[in-house]
């Protein structure tokens, strides 16, 4: 996707995987947590006012305590607004609470106190109704800031606060095709961490694993905006690596099943995309591809665990507490506006040896190196020593048994006689 504009430039997460990352030294990052608390620029500026008015009047003197007294008066206050940030969440989710957990632990790390601030997660029950609810009763906190995880939720919250308080989404693959903000880099008071997929970093390590892939099977929610964004890519992708997509467009999850089996026929392997639904349901997913001998790859680290070979994922606790950190800056006094919005750089190759196995696949010695997350220990193929050794032991087994049947055939007519 090609943009006119640095502000809206997508860069492809910085992977250590099977391929050479592009270059992303052009992105707009936030590294955030590097600026002064405010109250220490005050206080910085009153010092240096008293060392230029060494020998003034005790009016100097006046001056320098009513600055003390205004920055601890500004730091009580802050504390005091700051106390209580929430985040509101759709629905209970493994990736979902990876992002939480991230978000609290960057806090810590930042030095916040649980006095000082405290975070509440508020959370939607997968009921799109409720999303209001939660909203409003995170606007009656009065927060400084308001947290909201996943791409829809943080529609929701953008449209029904209108910039009143200042957001921070987290876990949004394409806050600007979403219409989040209108750009990475000018975006009024809203802001946050993206999840951009390495969707061609995935897509080239189906290509690595099964070298002769001809077609892919994707199953997606067509209503999703990130699942829209992440087609757009894997399409893109795939032409790139002459692999063929079979698309199928499904809206309720029951109809997973039954859409798979279908097209497990066609392909070669299963991508599980950034989709919500497929997601949820990788499990079935891997379990009927399994039956059928095709592989499952995809993005999301518990895929893994569900039965998928191999995965190229983000690390959601890091983007977490970049999360955190972008809190921090707004909390400190920087304006939203001036926050670019984080896109993840980090992330890691995941390969289940065993889901391998089961399948008979033959792992890359460079796929393997490249893994930070495994599942199970390589086996891989015999040695040619060992296959060499097997073959003599084979042989002289036939010939022991052909000599057992000869015997046996020999001693039939005399047991007769």
């Amino acid at each position: 996707m090609s943009n006119q504009n640095n502000e809206d430039l997508y860069c492809p997460p910085r992977i250590l995987s099977v391929t050479v990352a592009p270059d992303i030294t052009k992105c707009m990052q936030n590294t955030g947590g590097t600026e002064d608390r405010s109250t220490f620029r005050m206080y910085k500026k009153a010092m240096a006012a008293k060392e230029t008015r060494k020998g003034h009047s005790g009016k100097s003197w006046a001056i320098l305590v009513a600055i003390g007294a205004m920055t601890l008066l500004c730091g009580q206050t802050r504390a005091a607004v700051a106390s209580e940030i929430p985040i509101l969440i759709p629905q209970q989710h493994p990736v979902i609470q990876e992002i939480v957990d991230g978000i609290n632990k960057g806090f810590e790390e930042l030095g916040y106190k649980p006095g000082e601030l405290r975070t509440i997660l508020m959370d939607g029950q997968g009921v799109p109704a409720n999303f209001s609810t939660i909203i409003d009763a995170a606007l009656q906190k009065h927060p400084p800031l308001i947290i909201t995880i996943t791409t829809g939720l943080s529609q929701t919250t953008v449209a029904k606060v209108q910039e009143t308080v200042p957001i921070v989404f987290s876990g949004v693959t394409d806050p600007v095709g979403a219409k989040i903000v209108p750009g990475l880099v000018k975006h009024g008071k809203v802001t946050g961490a993206s999840d951009l997929w390495p969707i061609e970093e995935q897509l080239r390590l189906i290509r690595r694993v099964l070298p002769q892939a001809k077609a892919v099977g994707v199953i997606f929610r067509p209503s999703e905006p990130n699942s829209q964004f992440g087609m757009r890519i894997a399409r893109e992708t795939a032409k790139k690596l002459d692999l063929r997509l079979v698309e199928r467009g499904v809206e309720d999850a029951k109809d997973v099943v039954a859409v798979l089996d279908a097209i497990l026929p066609q392909v070669d392997a299963v991508y599980i995309g950034p989709d919500n639904m497929t997601i949820e349901s990788a499990k079935v997913i891997a379990e009927s591809s399994a039956q059928a001998r095709k592989p499952v790859f995809g993005g999301e680290p518990g895929t893994l665990e569900k039965g998928a070979v191999g995965v190229v994922s983000i690390k959601y606790f890091d983007l977490g507490r970049e999360t955190a950190k972008i809190c921090d800056r707004i909390l400190k006094g920087t304006p939203a506006e001036q926050i670019p919005v984080y896109v993840a750089d980090r992330g890691f190759v995941g390969l289940n040896f065993e889901a391998a196995a089961r399948l008979k696949l033959v792992i890359p010695a460079e796929v393997r190196e490249a893994a930070t997350k495994t599942i199970g220990v390589y086996k891989g193929e015999a040695p040619a020593s060992q296959m060499r050794k097997g073959v003599p032991l084979l042989l002289g087994a036939l010939v022991l048994g052909l000599i057992a049947v000869l015997l046996r055939r020999v001693r039939r007519p005399n047991a007769a006689a």
